[in-house]
């Protein structure tokens, strides 16, 4: 083998090599954009079912205060009814 044809054979590599590594740069950028949607779209999510999370705890808590609010009604209405009849 001639050294031009070394020469040639290895700038030919070096550029195959050059077009392939910037093909794998493309792929990891759109493997990349993929993972950061899906990322978004996770942590989206998240934050949806902790909002409806808080929501069924403030109802929860409301509902256990107009039940005690009832309750201690109750309590005083008997207390005064008692002290009526006594």
């Amino acid at each position: 083998m001639s050294v031009s044809r070394i020469l040639t054979d290895s700038q030919k590599d070096e550029e195959t090599c050059t077009e392939q590594t910037k093909a794998n740069q493309v792929q990891r950028n759109k493997i990349n954009i993929i993972f950061d949607d899906r990322i978004i779209a996770l942590q989206q999510a998240c934050i949806n079912d902790l909002q409806k999370m808080e929501n069924y705890i403030q109802s929860f808590l409301l509902g256990l205060f107009q039940l005690s609010e009832q309750y201690w009604i109750k309590r005083l209405i008997i207390e005064k009814f008692n002290v009526y009849t006594q």
